[in-house]
């Protein structure tokens, strides 16, 4: 399947197997416990499961419920007047209301903040690179075909296998060696599949993975001896050892690129937007919580806690020290513990609940993994990240993922109790789960109109294929120059239809965040250097691994006036195809910002947009180029190098030949 077409096909394929092992460990947490619940006929698995894949997959953070508010309170805020908090925030959002209701006043947001603003939720300080809030239906919704994201379904493949072996030990299923060896053989491959794929994912997935091996030894003999611990270990030591000896190809040549962390000492997360990204959940669980705590209560005979009345004082002097700890991390600015200490601490108490059941533990103990990785990103950053930007957006994934599963169960066994809730008390909490949830229904409701409309060309077609709308664009240089996507088009298809095999190309190679790349990206044929910062980041452990070297040796191919190094190029890279089109003319055709060397024979180019800088000199008399600001004398050059002027040269010499030619673009083959 051509490149631009399998891309559109595998981003809703992975959302679908995404929501489908939502489905499958929301419904089978319920499954398992539908029998001990007061009312039967409202513990619905198949409500768990939806209710899971919809949290994981479709709904957003309330960013963008957020957003409208303060919107409002922009808009209800008097010109050069600031916005307010509280009471009179909310009777400016109030006010803006009108005059939005009205049509006097728009929303004060360009088209691609709806969807780009609720993933940067966290306010960042002061000369910080954001941290990454992403949630899965962003990184679907923007096309985000990155590790993070093809490690989603294995992740929860992986929480799958642990929770299944935890329900045959609570079942006491009959095994058979047979039985064992396979189900440890395929986790094996699940868990040792994590670490290649992403690998900010295995460290907590396969702590995950060894709790649940040694919590089903518990469950099946509920004693423990030298026996019980022994079988623990030697569980754990086979899962482990089978994923990393299944994929050791991959571990004897992968150079770990990364390979420390770092206190950080840099901005914390305000409350308000913790909240923001965990609301909903949050909510969902806490309220849970406490009707397994109020139900607790009820059947525990007050003889049974006079029995711990000789402990009163050990009690009370644990809650006073954790008291004491919240107070003193919130001094040192770490909001987020009035969350994270308190409802961690209250679900290990509820683990010990006698009856509790493995399924309501299992998301105990995933609410409170999920709530220590949100306070380990306010201490811990990995060394060489940009601020924390990326250690909050990979952890926080994996909170994503574990509060909406645990979230998931905890709905349907939220509302299997809910007849037997007091009428007002029923309503209100409906009221405020309704309004959660229908903010963030916000994000997919308004984020994807404001992706789709926000297009390269309005006039392309709605299509699978990714290539459909170049012959709709053009677009223009950071010198003005136009480059025409339409004749890129034709020439790629002509790449698709009649190149056989897999032959070096070689195109422009330009600055991060531009368009380039796009004939390697839109035929799957290798290039000399594909996008120059992810190669780089991806060998950063690799001593001389040559990713400027090509970047040079790119630049020098179609500046130079030099045949012999055209060719000595083309060798050394095993180069079949050459590109000149558009964007080759717009990078090498003429070149800036320049200026005389300083010997005067000739001119030194920082080739524009490069944030290292490129120089380089070009045998170019100063006095044929041209002013870029041509009110300035002592304004930088812009000069024609002539280099692309040499294919023709090389045709006639037989050493290439055009084999496809457009008006703009032409692709030349290397003759053997």
């Amino acid at each position: 399947i051509p490149p631009s077409t399998a891309y559109n096909l595998l981003l809703p394929t992975l959302f679908s197997v995404l929501a489908l092992g939502a489905y499958s460990i929301g419904y089978n947490l319920v499954a398992a416990t539908k029998r001990s619940l007061r009312n039967l006929h409202f513990a619905s698995p198949r409500l768990a499961g939806i209710s899971a894949a919809i949290m994981l997959v479709v709904l957003g953070n309330l960013g963008t419920a957020r957003m409208f508010y303060e919107g409002f309170k922009q808009m209800g805020t008097d010109s050069g007047e600031p916005t307010e908090t509280f009471v009179l925030g909310a009777t400016q959002a109030v006010k803006g209301v009108g005059e939005y209701l009205t049509r006097t006043d728009q929303m004060p947001y360009p088209l691609d903040q709806w969807y780009w603003n609720p993933s940067r939720v966290i306010t960042p300080g002061a000369g910080e690179a954001g941290p990454i809030t992403e949630f899965p239906f962003f990184t679907f919704l923007y096309g985000d075909l990155h590790a993070h994201l093809i490690n989603r379904p294995i992740t929860l493949l992986a929480l799958a296998w642990g929770i299944a072996w935890l329900l045959s030990a609570e079942e006491k299923r009959p095994r058979r060696w047979a039985d064992i060896l396979m189900t440890f053989f395929v986790g094996g491959i699940i868990y040792g599949a994590l670490r290649p794929t992403n690998t900010w994912d295995f460290p907590v997935y396969w702590v995950l993975g060894i709790m649940a091996l040694a919590y089903a030894v518990w469950l099946r003999y509920r004693r423990l001896n030298w026996q019980q611990l022994l079988e623990m270990l030697v569980s754990v030591i086979a899962l482990i050892a089978l994923a990393q000896f299944l994929y050791q190809p991959y571990h004897a040549w992968y150079g770990q690129g990364y390979l420390s962390a770092r206190i950080w000492d840099g901005s914390l997360t305000p409350l308000m937007d913790y909240v923001t990204i965990h609301g909903l959940f949050l909510f969902i669980l806490i309220s849970w919580m406490f009707i397994e705590t109020r139900t607790w209560m009820e059947e525990t005979p007050l003889s049974a806690i006079q029995r711990f009345k000789p402990y009163y004082g050990h009690v009370g002097a644990v809650l006073l020290i954790l008291f004491a700890v919240v107070g003193l991390l919130l001094g040192l600015g770490y909001a987020v513990v009035l969350f994270v200490i308190p409802v961690g601490v209250w679900a290990l108490v509820l683990l010990f609940r006698p009856g509790m059941g493995v399924s309501k533990q299992i998301a105990l103990v995933m609410l409170g993994v999920g709530l220590a990785l949100t306070f380990g990103v306010e201490i811990i950053v990995l060394q060489g990240d940009i601020s924390r930007m990326n250690t909050v957006f990979k952890f926080y994934l994996e909170v994503w993922e574990l509060f909406s599963l645990a979230s998931g169960a905890a709905l349907a066994w939220l509302i299997a109790d809910l007849p037997f809730w007091k009428t007002g008390v029923r309503r209100v909490w409906g009221f405020l789960l309704g309004l959660l949830i229908f903010s963030a229904m916000l994000y997919p409701m308004i984020a994807s109109i404001a992706k789709i409309r926000d297009r390269m060309a309005h006039s392309a077609p709605i299509s699978l294929d990714g290539l459909a709308f170049m012959p709709y664009v053009t677009n223009y240089g950071e010198l003005g120059e136009t480059i025409d996507f339409g004749a890129d088009y034709e020439a790629i298809l002509w790449m698709q239809e009649n190149i056989v095999g897999t032959p070096v190309i070689v195109e422009a190679n330009v600055p991060e965040y531009r368009w380039g790349s796009r004939i390697t990206n839109y035929t799957g044929l290798p290039s000399v250097l594909g996008w120059r910062w992810h190669q780089s980041q991806q060998r950063v452990s690799a001593v001389n691994h040559g990713i400027d070297s090509r970047l040079f040796d790119i630049t020098d191919f179609y500046l130079t006036h030099s045949t012999e190094e055209a060719l000595d190029f083309l060798a050394t890279y095993d180069v079949k195809y050459i590109v000149v089109g558009g964007l080759e003319r717009a990078y090498y055709d003429q070149v800036s910002p320049c200026r005389p060397d300083a010997e005067g024979t000739g001119i030194s180019c920082e080739l524009r947009g490069w944030p290292m800088g490129m120089p380089s000199a070009f045998d170019v008399d100063p006095n044929e180029c041209e002013l870029l600001d041509p009110e300035n004398e002592n304004s930088p050059l812009r000069c024609s190098p002539l280099g692309l002027r040499k294919f023709p040269v090389m045709e006639e010499a037989g050493l290439i030949q055009a084999v496809y030619e457009n008006e703009n673009t032409t692709i030349f083959e290397v003759m053997e």
